[in-house]
């Protein structure tokens, strides 16, 4: 009876919660009626299983709702002790299919663990949907969600790995934390980029996971599948924006050509995306890293590719609110500046690129200390240093730290 009452309250609550003018703090108090009526009902169970009675078969319906009450307050640390005997069972049992509870009760735990950053908790659920799991959005949606979560983990660890002094014992958790990550990663995708129903974000998710691991092949696939779903007439008939997706997934093809050093041929088809597509940003961006790429192995190129940074900086700087690729942009701006200050044969030369690069990385961060995340903040930390270096001051870190690796 109190779970009938908690589940019909809870039924309510997210009708009135729905409306407009809802009453703050008339839905606050049923909330806590919720949860007080939930927990009796487990209270209630669990005193007569302790006094000898035979275990109540509503507390797994009763323990899943109490959890998703929680998780939608956004207090996931009380959802998880009551999700943990649930998945425990699931995985004992070994189920061979997953029906409505278990389906809810996977997604609520990947979500419950990713935000207590219980990541091994987290993979276990994600495991077992890979196996038993449909291919259904449902499903996919969750093991998308896992995937680019354990992806912002494996950039975490390589800023890391690239602040990291030193210290042995630093440098060995941080290299151990990046490999860890990675082959996590390598064991998700695989399998996931068999799925049919992965829609359109999570085919260019799952293609620009295997590109960074170096599955370039299998993300030709996936990016092709992903083009065929945008120039599909029923898809934009549907109303969907996925058209506006196409220079992207394009440009992403040409990024793997860029991958495998094809850089004359990439350079031509994206200058034709660019001519087709002239308002698109990240063809401009891919184009400026194709000759980033051609300059490191023919520095001829390295003017071309600071006058494509410079003017994508140039454009993104009249935006308000700074996207992650203009920090990107400032960065690989400043990369090629310090090659070409390498490269130069006087003094004077060497200074003022080098003068210029630092400049530009020091009013970026001035800025916007924090950047487009720690990785990056570790990358211009790099070449900062490696810019004072030139200009005649002292390391301000191990020469470890390599700027080259960095950019990868």
């Amino acid at each position: 009876a109190l779970y009938l009452a908690g589940m019909t309250r809870w039924i309510v609550y997210l009708g009135q919660r729905q409306s407009a003018g809802a009453d703050q703090t008339a839905l606050a108090s049923d909330r806590q009626k919720i949860v007080h009526e939930l927990t009796a009902s487990l209270d209630s169970a669990s005193k007569r299983q302790a006094a000898g009675g035979a275990p109540d078969k509503g507390v797994p319906d009763t323990s899943l709702l109490l959890a998703e009450v929680y998780l939608d307050g956004n207090e996931p640390a009380l959802a998880v002790p009551l999700l943990d005997p649930i998945i425990a069972g699931m995985q004992k049992d070994k189920p061979k299919s997953l029906d409505k509870f278990t389906l809810r009760a996977c997604t609520d735990s990947v979500r419950a663990y990713i935000a207590t950053a219980e990541m091994t908790k987290a993979e276990g659920v994600a495991d077992l949907l890979l196996k038993v799991g449909e291919d259904v959005p449902q499903v996919n949606n969750v093991l998308l969600k896992f995937v680019s979560t354990v992806k912002n983990n494996w950039k975490q660890a390589e800023a890391k790995l690239i602040q990291a002094n030193a210290d042995a014992k630093t440098l060995a958790a941080a290299k151990a934390a990046v490999t860890a990550n990675k082959q996590l990663l390598g064991k998700m995708v695989e399998p996931l980029a068999k799925r049919k129903q992965l829609g359109l974000v999570g085919l260019v998710l799952v293609g620009n996971t295997c590109v960074e691991l170096g599955l370039n092949d299998k993300a030709r696939e996936l990016y092709q599948h992903a083009l065929d779903m945008a120039q599909d007439p029923a898809a934009a008939a549907g109303g969907s924006n996925v058209l506006a997706a196409l220079p992207g997934v394009r440009a992403q093809l040409i990024g793997i050509l860029r991958s495998e050093k094809k850089y004359e041929e990439a350079l031509k088809q994206v200058d034709k995306l660019i001519a087709d597509n002239p308002r698109a940003l990240e063809p401009r961006m891919e184009r400026g890293r194709i000759l980033q790429g051609w300059s490191e192995s023919e520095p001829k190129h390295f003017p071309d590719a600071v006058a494509q940074w410079t003017e994508l900086r140039t454009m993104l700087q009249r935006m308000r609110k700074k996207p992650a690729e203009y920090f990107e942009v400032v960065y690989n701006a400043s990369f090629c500046l310090l090659e070409e200050a390498r490269q130069a044969k006087q003094k004077d030369a060497r200074v003022l690129k080098a003068g210029q690069a630092e400049s530009l990385l020091k009013s970026t961060r001035t800025y916007s200390p924090n950047l487009s995340g720690p990785e990056m903040v570790a990358k211009y930390e790099v070449l900062l240093g490696q810019a004072g270096v030139m200009l005649g001051r002292p390391p301000r870190q191990p020469a470890a730290a390599n700027p080259q690796a960095a950019n990868k």
